[in-house]
């Protein structure tokens, strides 16, 4: 595809014209191969096809010549004009951590126990792959991570340190509040079918009340929270019973159990709620004959 010939002239409306062709080009590339990428990402092609033709480096010089400018500044100064505002804003994620297992009690108002420790947080993409995790944890403090051929680093200062690799175990540290926290590797744990690892946080100096657990994934980053009041997972990848599409195979069957606690009730944590101390559980034991 060439700049030349679209209008009169090397104006900067030329250029415009360019990326617009070559984003349309470009989606509709995109969609005959079923490729899948986002608008946002064919912006940025159609921006740097633009940047890298002939036409554009001998327009920018040019314009630099006539009007006594370093190029530098005239190419920041027409990357704002042509980038779509939502490419100039950063890209950001937002999650929420939602009850794991939900217990009714009010079922007029579908009221169940834990609903006020659920809570929302965002993730700002600095690039693909840097991004600020804002709210995640508890205290108002907002972490910054790397990601790096699968490793994780988390941001100290102004040094990387290692969070997460699947080469060597590491106890990375994380603040809540004015509070540090070492976590400490538990256990390897499947999470409706992601793989994890299990963390304890553990509090750095100082001695604190009740305890919290983090299930981390390479893929998606923090994505249980366990206290001593409640189990949060993330919304996306918590699985309901609608969303259960599987059915038992030849042979499978059902296996009931209880935790053998009496048919009593206790108060909840929060003084409000009391619930049965005997709870049950279900698996599936499915196989093909």
């Amino acid at each position: 595809m060439s700049a030349k010939g679209l209008t009169a002239g090397n104006e900067h409306s030329t250029f415009n014209e360019y990326r617009d062709m070559m984003v349309s080009a470009l989606k509709e590339y995109n969609q005959a191969h079923n490729l899948g990428y986002s608008d946002d990402q064919l912006n940025e092609l159609a921006f740097a096809g633009t940047f890298g033709s002939t036409q554009f480096k001998a327009y920018i010089q040019g314009l630099a010549t006539k009007k006594r400018i370093r190029t530098m500044k005239i190419v920041c100064i027409i990357a704002l004009s042509f980038f779509p505002a939502g490419l100039i804003a950063q890209r950001s994620q937002v999650f929420r951590f939602v009850v794991a297992d939900r217990v009714i009690v009010d079922s007029s108002t579908g009221l169940y126990a834990g609903k006020s420790y659920e809570y929302t947080y965002k993730r700002v993409f600095c690039r693909d792959s840097c991004f600020k995790e804002v709210g995640l944890f508890a205290g108002g403090n907002d972490e910054c991570f790397r990601i790096s051929n699968g490793i994780w680093y988390i941001e100290r200062g102004k040094k990387w340190e290692l969070f997460y690799s699947p080469h060597k175990k590491a106890s990375p540290k994380i603040r809540m509040g004015d509070q540090s926290y070492n976590l400490r590797f538990r256990q390897h744990q499947n999470l409706n079918g992601i793989e994890c690892m299990v963390y304890d946080a553990i509090p750095v100096n100082a001695t604190v009340s009740g305890s919290i657990q983090y299930w981390f994934s390479p893929r998606n980053g923090i994505v249980q929270i366990k206290t001593d009041e409640v189990t949060l997972i993330r919304e996306d990848l918590r699985v309901t019973n609608a969303a259960n599409t599987d059915s038992l195979v030849g042979g499978g069957y059902l296996l009931w159990a209880d935790n053998n606690k009496a048919l009593s009730l206790s108060q909840m944590a929060d003084g409000q709620l009391q619930l049965l101390n005997r709870s049950w559980l279900m698996i599936v034991i499915s196989y093909q004959l």
